[in-house]
């Protein structure tokens, strides 16, 4: 009966260490994701995240919902904001392209205002989805419709890699 309490302590204590350093590497991944996305990464921070995703090493929980059309999506321990704006979904389009994801009743709306206020181009408008765009050292700006249009919009940084 001692052993099995030993082990049982073992294995919560082996619990506990694994999710205090899942929540250690998931914090000190969040100011990469930060520069990915408020366009201030260099290549090397870019060659780093692709690097964590090709590895299956990002420590953030991942999206399944989002994840299912390509591209990666995670859920954030925090909020992160863009101009104001906080979101707890950290999406990855494409090797070079970062954003949060938006939940809005008014997302063409909210589009318009953000490109007002970030200064962006509408580089898109079709059949309900727009693209605010604009350069920012290496990157893009972009504020955009997302696979739903009505529902949800992304804002963040395409990179010219």
């Amino acid at each position: 009966m001692q052993f099995f309490n030993q082990s049982v302590r073992k294995a919560a204590l082996c619990l506990m260490l694994f999710s205090a350093s899942s929540a250690f590497a998931a914090e000190t991944q969040l100011p990469l994701i930060e520069r990915l996305l408020h366009c201030q990464a260099s290549p090397r921070d870019i060659a780093e995240m692709n690097s964590l995703v090709d590895n299956d090493s990002v420590s953030l929980q991942p999206n399944t919902e989002l994840s299912i059309w390509g591209g990666k999506a995670w859920h954030l321990p925090q909020e992160i904001a863009i101009n104001g704006e906080g979101s707890t979904t950290f999406v990855m389009n494409s090797r070079a392209e970062f954003y949060l994801l938006y939940l809005s009743n008014k997302p063409r709306e909210d589009l318009s205002a953000i490109a007002q206020e970030l200064k962006l181009k509408m580089v898109l408008d079709s059949q309900g989805y727009v693209d605010y765009q604009r350069a920012e050292g290496i990157g893009v700006v972009r504020a955009v419709s997302a696979d739903s249009a009505d529902e949800n919009y992304y804002l963040g940084c395409a990179y010219n890699i």
